[in-house]
């Protein structure tokens, strides 16, 4: 994304402080469909799909530091903002289980006993919830960019 703009800033003149806003809410329309349609594996996907969505929230979080300044300051930007950390951080220790249990099977020591114990994948259930919750939370703020 960064890429683009600054090609896109080379490339092209400046725009009018609307046609700016009117982009940057393209975008930032764009950036929460993916997230709302990724969430839909929240639950029920697999690692790869939760990884996906981790990707999606992170794009949509860089999205709104870049694209924010361009809207009035408003409460409504730091309640979304507020509303992505959450899901980005459960979404984030998710995967780090994910990636702890790949190293365990590497080096042969995941069925040690208290492996699962040790790289907390009993925290695993409680993460899910979280990121449910936070799921709905961002689903639910009001688009500031609107």
């Amino acid at each position: 994304m960064l890429l683009d703009l600054s090609e896109w800033i080379v490339l092209h003149p400046p725009l009018p402080a609307d046609d700016a806003r009117d982009h940057a809410a393209r975008q930032l329309d764009c950036y929460r469909r993916k997230v709302m349609k990724a969430g839909q594996a929240l639950v029920d996907g697999d690692d790869a799909a939760r990884h996906r969505l981790r990707k999606c929230v992170k794009r949509l979080r860089h999205a709104v530091e870049l694209f924010g300044s361009l809207f009035p300051a408003s409460g409504r930007r730091a309640r979304f903002m507020a509303a992505l950390l959450p899901l980005q951080d459960a979404l984030g220790a998710l995967n780090d289980l994910v990636v702890a249990q790949a190293v365990l099977a590497r080096i042969g020591s995941s069925r040690v006993r208290g492996a699962a114990a040790l790289i907390g994948q009993t925290q695993r259930p409680a993460l899910l919830a979280t990121a449910v919750k936070a799921h709905e939370q961002v689903m639910t703020a009001p688009r500031f960019w609107r």
